[in-house]
């Protein structure tokens, strides 16, 4: 999936506009663990795919009790050029407009 433009930038986790739907965003979560708030930082293969398949499920269990969410899917998919999986949990973007 191509992403449109970084929206936001955490210790763990990218947002990105959707490419084709304005209304959607794509959290793409990062290899990156931390604590004490940043101060220590590590990168562990295959953390983001862990953590991205967590959420995922959590908005499953959310969903099957009839909780609603702004969850909207969850792909997986391979990017070869950095030899790791990434998860996108595709969500709706909402924006407050003033």
């Amino acid at each position: 999936m191509n992403h449109g433009a970084l929206l936001a930038e955490g210790k763990t986790k990218r947002i990105y506009a959707h490419p084709h739907a304005a209304a959607l965003a794509v959290i793409v979560s990062k290899d990156d663990i931390t604590a004490g708030d940043g101060a220590r930082r590590h990168v562990i293969s295959g953390k983001g795919q862990i953590s991205g398949r967590t959420t995922a499920n959590n908005f499953a269990l959310l969903r099957h009790h009839h909780i609603p969410t702004h969850f909207v899917a969850f792909r997986s998919e391979e990017h070869t050029s950095e030899l790791q999986s990434r998860q996108y949990l595709v969500c709706r973007l909402l924006l407050e407009k003033k």
